[in-house]
């Protein structure tokens, strides 16, 4: 069995279903937000020259329907069963579900991308 996650997909998966086990702790670093509340922060704030107003609005919307379709995922029934055989068949897992959460995550990035100015786009 594999000890590292190969996709950024596959990470989220496996710290979804951490979550889900008792007296498991959050490793990934977080910045903290106006209301307090550790989030992580996302590339699209960190382009220079930063994107505007409209441009975060419409990278929002995008982030926000990925989010929603990422949970539609989660709730197959499949995912359940796969999840409990990974420690056996880690590669059957991730040949079923990388690929899509892959795809929501590349299609987000790339549909940002073209909000951004080509400048914005190079850095």
């Amino acid at each position: 069995m594999r000890s590292r996650c190969w996709s950024s997909a596959t990470c989220d998966l496996r710290t979804r279903w951490r979550r889900r086990s008792p007296g498991v702790t959050r490793t990934r670093p977080r910045s903290r937000d106006g209301d307090g509340r550790g989030r992580q922060r996302l590339s699209y704030y960190q382009i220079e020259p930063p994107l505007s107003p409209e441009q975060l609005a419409q990278a929002e919307a995008i982030t926000a329907r990925r989010r929603e379709a990422a949970r539609a995922l989660f709730e197959e029934s499949l995912i359940d069963s796969l999840y409990k055989s990974i420690k056996r068949a880690e590669d059957a897992f991730e040949d079923v579900y990388d690929p899509r959460f892959r795809a929501l995550i590349d299609s987000s990035r790339a549909a940002i991308k073209q909000l951004m100015t080509h400048e914005q786009a190079t850095n």
